[in-house]
C-alpha cells in the first residue's frame, strides 16, 4: 500500500510539472505573460489545490469553483461557474461522472 501511495504521489508531482512548464510553454509560444492573468479552477481537491498553489507562485490571479465543497461549507473562497469562465484559462480537475448532480457541470 505504501509503494502505491508514493507511486501516486509521484504521478501528481510529475503531472504538475509537466503543467507548469506547459503553462510557461504557452505564455512564451504566444507572446504573452502569466502575471496578472487568471486561472480558473474547477475542482479543488488534491490535484486542483496544487495547481492553485502552482499558479499563484506564476503570478496568477486564481478562481476555484469546487460545488461539492461548497455544499459542505467550503472555507476556500469559491466562485459560481459563470465567473470561472471569464478566467484566461480554466482548468478542469474533476472525476468522470455519468451519474448523479455533477454529470453534466460543463457539457
Amino acid at each position: 500500500m505504501e509503494l502505491h501511495l508514493s507511486a501516486h504521489r509521484a504521478v501528481i508531482q510529475f503531472s504538475l510539472r509537466i503543467y507548469t512548464a506547459a503553462l510557461l510553454e504557452l505564455a512564451y509560444s504566444q507572446g504573452f505573460s502569466l502575471h496578472e492573468k487568471t486561472i480558473g479552477i474547477i475542482g479543488v481537491g488534491n490535484v486542483g489545490t496544487k495547481v492553485w498553489h502552482k499558479a499563484e507562485a506564476l503570478g496568477l490571479r486564481v478562481l476555484l469553483n469546487d460545488p461539492p465543497l461548497e455544499r459542505q461549507g467550503s472555507i476556500f473562497p469559491l466562485r459560481s461557474l459563470d465567473e470561472l469562465m471569464e478566467a484566461d484559462i480554466v482548468t478542469l480537475h474533476i472525476p468522470l461522472t455519468r451519474t448523479g448532480s455533477m454529470q453534466r457541470i460543463i457539457f
